[in-house]
């Protein structure tokens, strides 16, 4: 079966949802499925896109057998209102 997860936060990215998402489509991969993730340039909990991905738009990659399909999005250490909601919408474009 393919199965697409589509997420703002994903590995090389350190934290719950990043592990538990991974953990997942990992476990539905060992079990013979084709898993897609859509997920946003790594940037979390910096603010700051990671090096490797600063300055594109799209990274298309493999991560330990799941194809990972990255897009750009609004990175900010900011963590007013207005500049967390940028971040969240640009996300969802």
């Amino acid at each position: 079966m393919n199965i697409l997860f589509l997420t703002q936060y994903f590995p090389p990215e350190v934290g719950a949802p990043q592990n538990r998402i991974y953990e997942f489509a990992k476990r539905l991969k060992d079990n013979g499925h084709n898993i897609s993730v859509i997920t946003a340039m790594p940037n979390y909990p910096i603010g700051e896109i990671y090096d490797g991905y600063k300055g594109k738009k799209l990274v298309i990659e493999d991560y330990n057998g799941i194809h990972i399909i990255r897009t750009s999005i609004y990175a900010t250490k900011d963590k007013s209102f207005c500049k967390r909601l940028r971040n969240y919408f640009s996300f969802t474009l």
